[in-house]
């Protein structure tokens, strides 16, 4: 979320899920649009303002689908992390 000041975004722990699945949630089109729409410019910086409390995030009933998608999004940013890790060794 680009604006004129930072908010942190952050999940408790054993509650209904982990940061993993809230990146999910965050880069799902139908949030991406809210956010779009939410978003304005404030001279040259777009902001959200607390217009970002107005989001609503589609949180999958079934616990378990959860789960599973929070463990892909883990596995994806591993992998991600890896590979960079792999690259930066060739440099050295």
């Amino acid at each position: 979320i680009i604006q004129s000041h930072l908010v942190k975004i952050t999940t408790l722990k054993n509650k209904l899920f982990d940061s993993y699945y809230l990146l999910y949630l965050l880069n799902l089109a139908i949030v991406q649009k809210q956010v779009k729409k939410y978003t304005f410019t404030q001279g040259t910086i777009p902001t959200i303002a607390n217009k970002f409390f107005e989001i609503i995030l589609p949180i999958h009933k079934n616990n378990n689908r959860i789960k599973e998608i929070s463990s892909k999004i883990k596995k994806i940013i591993d992998q991600k992390n890896h590979t960079k890790k792999l690259i930066n060794d060739i440099y050295q």
